[in-house]
């Protein structure tokens, strides 16, 4: 835990009570209200995942204020069409719904939603000049319906392209 003291920046560990996460390397992170969720990633001796779990930043609060607080882990049950097995991939949070795009997946296509508000997961389309998918790329939003992606990697080739996204429904409108 990284906490401010007089300037300076020191760092502690967390002392987590319950079930952890698998280990994991180019997982997807991002916060939505309350919640830090971790999605994918991928093990060098298990491969490539497509669970979820997230922590309450709430009680990382709390624990600031009394170190005896509990602070856990919980696995997300997902549910819709849940991405299968995926790593380096990037989300773009909207409220309280996440696009991810891009990664490499075992089955399945490039672009998915997943509402947190039921932890479920929805394909989504594409019209327009849809970009190659690709991996470790970056992922910028720009507002509450758009994001833009820049470069990464496309069939194991580096690309500087950039390309927008704005969402319409359950379609990502490319440019």
């Amino acid at each position: 835990m990284n906490v401010k003291t007089q300037g300076a920046y020191t760092w502690s560990e967390i002392r987590m009570t319950g079930a952890l996460p698998e280990r994991r390397t180019n997982h997807c992170s991002f916060i939505v209200g309350d919640y830090l969720y971790i999605h994918g990633g991928r093990d060098i001796k298990v491969g490539s995942m497509n669970n979820m779990w997230r922590l309450s930043l709430n009680s990382i609060h709390d624990l600031l204020e009394d170190p005896e607080t509990s602070v856990s882990w919980e696995p997300v049950e997902q549910k819709g069409n849940v991405p299968s097995n995926i790593s380096h991939h990037r989300p773009a949070v909207q409220g309280h719904t996440v696009t991810v795009f891009g990664g490499i997946i075992e089955h399945g296509q490039s672009a998915y939603e997943f509402n947190s508000d039921n932890n479920s997961w929805s394909m989504l389309k594409h019209s327009g000049q849809q970009p190659k998918t690709r991996d470790d790329h970056a992922l910028a939003v720009i507002d509450d319906k758009s994001f833009l992606i820049f470069g990464g990697f496309v069939e194991g080739s580096r690309v500087n392209d950039t390309y927008v996204a704005r969402k319409n429904g359950s379609t990502l409108e490319w440019q």
